[in-house]
Formats: C-alpha cells, structure tokens, sequence
C-alpha cells in the first residue's frame, strides 16, 4: 500500500526490464554488428517475457523490408567492391554499416516501444508532474504509438492510379509524419522558451483534451455549444469553430464553419454525387480549412477553452482541422480542448494528439461537465462515458 507522501515509483516487475535495457545500451553504443545484434536478441527476448504488446507494436513488415533493403543499397553504393554475392559485387564496409543501421534502428524503435508504455504508468506520470514535466510523457509516448498508423498510412490503396495515386500517398505519408513528430519536437521547442509569467500554464503542460465522442447526427455539435453557453455565463473565455449541418427537407445537405468568439459563419462543405476524400459525400471549400485554421491560431492565444468540431474521418487520414491543431504548438495558451470526435476515429485520433483526458457522451450534463472535468485543477476528472482509452 502506497502511503502519501511516498516517492512515486513505476510498477517494480518492469524495473529488471529496465536493467537489460541500460545493459543492452551499454553492449550496442561501442560495439560493431555482433555486438548489436546481440543487444536487440536479448532486448526481444525481454520484450516476449515482460511486455509482449510493446513487441507486438513492432510488427511492421513493409517498414523492416524498406530498412533491409537501404541496408542492402548501402553495399552497393558505400566503399570499394570487395565481395561477390550471387555475381554481385558489394562493399563489405557498406553492407556492415548498413546493417549496423539497421540494427540500431530496430534496438531503438524496440525499446522506444517499451519506454512508451512505462512512461504512461501513474508512478511515471506522478514523477513527471513533480517535475514539472507532465506532458513529456504523453508526448513520446504519442510518437511511438503513431507508428503504426504511420505504417497503414504508408501501404494504404487509393481508389486512383497512376500519378494521381504517387501524389496522394506522398501528400498522405507528409501529414502523418507532421503527426508523429508534432509533440516532441514541439515539446523541445517550448523547452528552450522561459516560462511566461503572465500566462496561465507553464509551456510545458499541454492542455486537456476533453473529447465529445459520438456518430454523425447524435448531438455532439450542439453539446459543443451547450458548453460554450454555460463557460461564458462563469465568465469563461471561449474560442474554436464548430461545424453545424445543414438539412433540406431532413436531408443533409453540407455543412457551415461558425466562429464561436464572433459568431461569424461561412459556407463550408457541400453534398456532392462523386465521392470526396476520404469516400465523403461532400466537397470541402479549400478556403474553409485556412479560416479555421486562422481563426483557431488566433483565439488559442487568449481563449481559456479552446472547442474544435469536428475531428473525423479527415482528420483521422491526417487532414482536415488535425492540421490546425497540430500546428497550434508553443502559441497556444488554452487550458482544455474540447474536441468533438466521431466514435469510429476516436480510438485513431486519440493516439495522433497523445490521448483523451476525458472522452464524453453527446447530451452530458453541462455542469456536470465543468465542474468535475473542464473546471477541475488538474485533479481526476470524472467523466459520462469513463476514462479515456486512446
């Protein structure tokens, strides 16, 4: 039983893990091939005895194939031509600094897996916060847990062939690399800056991310706004853009961009016969994505909660308003997000903005919701549909 006061601690079966892993480190940072591949034998063995969904996270077959064949490209293209494989001449010194690459590469990317998950146990996240670090954990851990998604972005089919499809999956591989880099490099960045006095949250603290989870047509748009009322009548700074549905005769026909802070609104989205991105009915106004992302680059800076509607199927592709999120960075000074989330994208978007602190139920009571999770003081927040998974 852990008393109050006692120093925070990680869960004492993972600390032998963490000595293989200093270990492994010492053998492969001065050693050559053997000596590397040695080092990342032992971490997997590891890995299968004390963490098997962190070896599981390594599974991606198309990412290793790519490593061995850059390997490979490197006996061609690195040193003199001093061995013949199947009539081939290659350079010994390429192929081993290939490998060496390799090698290093997968020990890395293997306990990277391992050192995510850690880093999410409450002891850690406990150590974190006396630190003054809290969101240095969920940050990396966020990285490492976008590989995946990285690695399904990167083999995914387009409907289309040919150069339109090259171009989509190089647009496609940029945005979830944007993702998977979006908090540790903006983390160093807000390192290096003094902590700003007259703002309210160190830089070092992200915000909380409070998700209305729900499917198209189930109230999450007007919960939004629900909340938006009560925050305003505490006196509650609110900023963001919400993204209201229009119907003609109980048909949806597209949607409009509303400025909470201004109530201004323009035209945003309409119903379309061929399929858009992401096999969407509608077609979105290029020019709709610059306003929101101006408007939401604006108002983060003196808005205390900051409302995005909606994250979906765009923003799960690494589009859509993910990309005025993510490039919010060090500027933004909102203490919550309130995010409102299609339940099929959820689980996708959690892990791309490094976790949900709460996940909520369109229809929530909105005092219920201030005061035990926008309101609370970084404390444990209740929430109508559980804690966060993602």
């Amino acid at each position: 039983m852990r008393t109050a006061g006692a120093t925070p601690r990680i869960q004492g079966r993972q600390w032998p893990a963490g000595l293989v892993a200093l270990g492994c480190l010492a053998v492969q940072i001065p050693g050559g091939v053997p000596a590397t591949a040695l080092a990342l034998l032992v971490w997997l063995v590891t890995l299968l005895l004390a963490d098997r969904t962190a070896l599981r996270a390594l599974w991606l077959p198309r990412f290793w194939l790519v490593s061995l064949l850059l390997a490979s490209l490197s006996g061609l293209l690195l040193g003199q031509h001093d061995v013949r494989l199947g009539g081939l001449a290659l350079s010994r010194t390429g192929l081993e600094a290939g490998l060496l690459m390799v090698l290093r590469g997968g020990f890395m990317f293997a306990l990277a897996s391992w050192a995510s998950r850690r880093l999410r146990e409450p002891g850690a996240q406990r150590l974190a916060e006396c630190l003054g670090a809290r969101s240095l954990g969920q940050a990396f851990a966020a990285a490492v847990d976008l590989l995946p998604e990285l690695q399904r972005l990167f083999t995914a089919d387009l409907a289309s062939a040919g150069e339109k499809n090259a171009r989509g999956r190089v647009r496609r591989l940029a945005r979830a690399f944007s993702a998977l880099f979006y908090h540790t490099a903006s983390l160093a960045e807000q390192m290096s800056r003094p902590v700003d006095n007259v703002s309210r949250r160190s830089p070092l603290v992200r915000p909380r991310l409070v998700a209305v989870v729900g499917s198209p047509g189930s109230g999450k748009t007007t919960s939004l706004l629900a909340l938006a009322s009560s925050l305003r009548r505490r006196g509650i700074t609110v900023g963001g853009v919400v993204q209201p549905a229009q119907y003609r005769q109980g048909r949806k026909t597209g949607y409009r961009l509303r400025d909470i802070a201004s109530g201004e609104e323009i035209d945003f989205a309409r119903r379309s016969s061929a399929a858009g991105e992401q096999g969407l009915p509608f077609r979105f106004d290029p020019a709709g994505w610059e306003w929101s992302r101006d408007r939401l680059r604006r108002q983060s800076r003196r808005a205390r909660v900051l409302l995005v509607d909606e994250l979906g199927l765009l923003e799960a592709g690494g589009g859509g308003h993910l990309q005025a999120l993510l490039s919010l960075g060090a500027a933004n000074r909102a203490d919550v997000w309130l995010l409102a989330v299609r339940a099929d994208c959820a689980e996708v978007l959690g892990r791309m903005l490094g976790g949900f602190d709460a996940m909520l139920q369109p229809g929530c009571d909105p005092e219920h919701v201030l005061r035990q999770i926008i309101l609370a003081d970084g404390g444990q927040a209740g929430n109508c549909a559980g804690r966060a998974k993602a």
